[in-house]
């Protein structure tokens, strides 16, 4: 194994193979291996050879934007104090491995990660990894629900208001109210409404039925009147639109036939 960093491959691919500079790389300036659009479904069919080095060469372009937004993002860390986390992604993607196939010759690269989720080179593999964990779950479930949860807005967002509504959300699924919640799995999502943050949550619950009025009353009593207003509907239905309110202690009724919960209408 032999690491190499990104200067050192740099300046390799700025020169020919008589050592004479370049006036400008081939390439956009990124240099693990690039993933296939095809196989990431944003293309459909199998493009022609041209077609794909067009698409390999944008491929690797969105990926050099994606280390300018990286670049960006530690700088902000560091205007916000945080130091350490910003050496982390400046430090991500920039040593690579290079491993040589002993049988067939084959190099490969491999870049060292972060595996941050606010690290935009790392979230997309951090993404696809997720995506597959979800979709074996809803493989296994019979009746999901998705809920919302919503809390009064603040104006000074800080860890500990996330920390607070995480201990809400554990103490609502300890209660009897929730003991035919089955399984599931949640994110937490915050919004900038003028001059306050808006914390709330989504999941994804596999329950028979979930009372929406209750659900309310509920939620209420854990955060101590900080939040009322929940919805609960089957995943496929549509989600409201921004302005759209949620009303929160209406009775909705049961779609038996199709084993989920409805929206108020």
């Amino acid at each position: 194994m032999k690491f190499k960093s990104r200067q050192q491959i740099e300046e390799a691919e700025c020169f020919d193979e008589h050592g004479q500079l370049r006036e400008s790389p081939e390439n956009p300036p990124r240099f693990d291996a690039p993933i296939s659009l095809e196989e990431r479904g944003i293309t459909q069919g199998r493009p022609g050879p041209i077609q794909s080095k067009q698409l390999e060469w944008y491929q690797q372009l969105i990926w050099s934007k994606a280390t300018m937004h990286k670049n960006t993002v530690a700088v902000k860390l560091r205007m916000a104090g945080r130091n350490e986390l910003a050496k982390t992604l400046e430090d991500c993607h920039t040593q690579y491995t290079i491993a040589k196939c002993k049988g067939c010759g084959k190099v490969e690269k491999f870049p060292n990660r972060c595996e941050h989720k606010i690290c935009p080179e790392c979230q997309p593999r951090l993404a696809a990894d997720r995506e597959k964990i979800v979709a074996w779950w809803l493989k296994t479930v019979t009746q999901p629900k998705l809920v919302t949860l919503t809390v009064k807005n603040v104006t000074d967002f800080s860890a500990g208001h996330v920390e607070e509504f995480q201990r809400w959300f554990r103490n609502l699924r300890n209660r009897k109210f929730c003991s035919n919640w089955t399984g599931g799995f949640y994110s937490l999502e915050v919004t900038k409404e003028g001059d306050d943050w808006h914390l709330h949550l989504h999941a994804i619950v596999d329950a028979v039925w979930i009372d929406q009025f209750q659900l309310s009353l509920e939620w209420k009593s854990v955060t101590n009147g900080q939040g009322f207003i929940v919805d609960v509907r089957r995943p496929t239905q549509r989600l409201p639109a921004k302005g759209e309110k949620i009303r929160g202690k209406r009775p909705t009724t049961c779609l038996l036939e199709t084993g989920g919960n409805c929206h108020p209408g």
